[in-house]
């Protein structure tokens, strides 16, 4: 979570004691979060990191509360974009680095050991890797139990848990997930070896993925040089990079009726200054044509947050639709959003260009 993000969950209500603060890298304004009790958790993920919490709340006078990433292959099989864990990862500390970790926290007087965190991936798809996550996180804190001082230990076994993205995809129950980690801690003895634990999981996009709708009008419907048709949306890679960053696919479905006969192969693209395919194969109504309106559902996570304003493009509004009820909560962006922050250097008064010609 950046500063950001802190800033938005505040705003929505959330108080500072319930926000983990997470990152590789950790700006300044960021461990000021910490160090001044503006975030409840601070989730340390490298050894310099420890240096400059120490400072900071050295300045600030205040004691936080610290968790620790590791970094253990856990077997997890997935994108190899979205794998986080292992050793090509830029997240976490290897076992060897978080012991140095854990003995430098346990000795500071500012800095409280509460736990351990471990974030494999994303899109696991069996509930047996929090199982093996967990085992990872009880191994080291019982190496170092003397170093956490207060009970129970939090356990952060951290999200990925998969949502659908297509009506094909496997998915996990939070019961299957529930029942891994409850049969890891009777097979492993947990609570026996190092006390009372706290199992925590940050399941966010399988809450919110299948909550959230795009919707796209049809701008363009023709045939390509090798064969079969194309639709052109008017979107695309600036809100909803998914598909260019990870391969990630999707579904349209015809808005104006879901359960029309949908058999018709097309190429989706979007209206970017790229190839910017959205979809290699999308099947929708034979006669569906230009102006109507397509839907692509699981839209709820990493859309709207990895948008961009790539060709100076303004971003749609976000709606929230309840009970029939429409409540606008991000307003569309125009062409005076844009231009906002843009400074004009030939209209300022102090601008006076001139040519170097000692350089040519």
């Amino acid at each position: 979570m950046s500063a950001g993000e802190a800033a938005i969950a505040r705003r929505g209500g959330i108080p500072p004691s319930r926000i983990l603060l997470h990152g590789n890298y950790k700006s300044p304004a960021e461990i000021e979060l910490a160090a001044t009790g503006a975030v409840g958790l601070t989730v340390v993920d490298s050894l310099g990191e420890i240096d400059d919490l120490e400072a900071a709340t050295g300045v600030t006078g205040n004691t936080i509360d610290l968790m620790l990433r590791l970094n253990e292959h856990v077997g997890l099989v997935t994108n190899r974009k979205v794998l986080t864990t292992g050793e090509n990862a830029k997240f976490g500390l290897t076992p060897e680095s978080a012991d140095e970790a854990i003995d430098r926290i346990a000795s500071s007087k500012r800095m409280r050991l509460v736990g351990m965190h471990l974030h494999a991936g994303s899109h696991i798809t069996d509930a047996a890797v929090f199982g093996v996550i967990l085992g990872h996180l009880a191994d080291i804190v019982a190496r170092h139990r003397s170093a956490f001082p207060t009970s129970p230990v939090l356990l952060d076994l951290g999200g990925g848990i998969a949502a659908p993205y297509l009506r094909s995809d496997s998915t996990l129950s939070p019961q299957s997930v529930a029942s891994a980690i409850r049969s890891t801690l009777e097979r492993l003895a947990i609570e026996r070896r190092i006390g009372p634990v706290r199992v925590m999981l940050e399941p966010g996009r399988s809450l919110v993925a299948n909550a959230g709708l795009l919707l796209y009008s049809i701008g363009v419907r023709k045939r390509l040089p090798v064969g079969g048709e194309m639709l052109a949306l008017d979107g695309g890679l600036t809100d909803n990079p998914r598909p260019a960053l990870y391969d990630s696919q999707y579904e349209l479905l015809p808005a104006d009726n879901l359960d029309r006969p949908s058999d018709h192969p097309f190429r989706v693209f979007g209206r970017m200054c790229e190839t910017d395919v959205m979809l290699d194969r999308a099947l929708l109504p034979e006669g569906i044509a230009p102006g109507e309106v397509v839907v692509m559902p699981t839209a709820g996570a990493y859309t709207y947050s990895m948008s961009s304003r790539y060709n100076y493009l303004p971003r749609p509004p976000v709606l929230f639709v309840k009970d029939g009820e429409v409540r606008e909560v991000v307003r569309r962006e125009s062409t005076e959003d844009i231009l906002s922050g843009q400074k004009a250097l030939n209209a300022a008064a102090s601008w006076s260009p001139k040519l170097d010609r000692s350089a040519t």
